[in-house]
């Protein structure tokens, strides 16, 4: 299932609405230390992206997620925070983002 594609640093994903076999964690960990360009499109590698550049620039990051109601704006964005606990739990400097990040679930909802 191809749900995903790319224009620059932009992704554009479509719901299924159903679930699939895009984020477990063989493939979360596929994307580990991947450029964009790399890999096939998915929201580990905008999260990736987003996780390399807070460790190479020390800046904040923002990924902006935009779509219409239904569209699967709050699921993309748990995959990302999924993503981002993942591999910020296996960094020393960032051994607190993990809590951080799973703590923005509620202001999600």
């Amino acid at each position: 299932h191809k749900i995903y594609t790319r224009t620059g640093p932009i992704l554009v994903a479509m719901n299924p609405w159903q679930e699939l076999k895009l984020y477990d964690s063989e493939i979360l960990h596929s994307y580990r230390r991947k450029p964009m360009d790399a890999v096939p499109p998915h929201v580990f590698a905008i999260a990736e992206a987003a996780f390399a550049n807070l460790q190479s620039q020390r800046k904040d990051q923002t990924i902006l997620v935009s779509g219409d109601s239904g569209s699967g704006k709050t699921e993309s964005t748990k995959f990302m925070m999924q993503y981002l606990a993942a591999v910020a739990h296996h960094t020393a400097v960032t051994a607190n983002t993990e809590q951080q990040v799973l703590q923005c679930n509620p202001v999600l909802e």
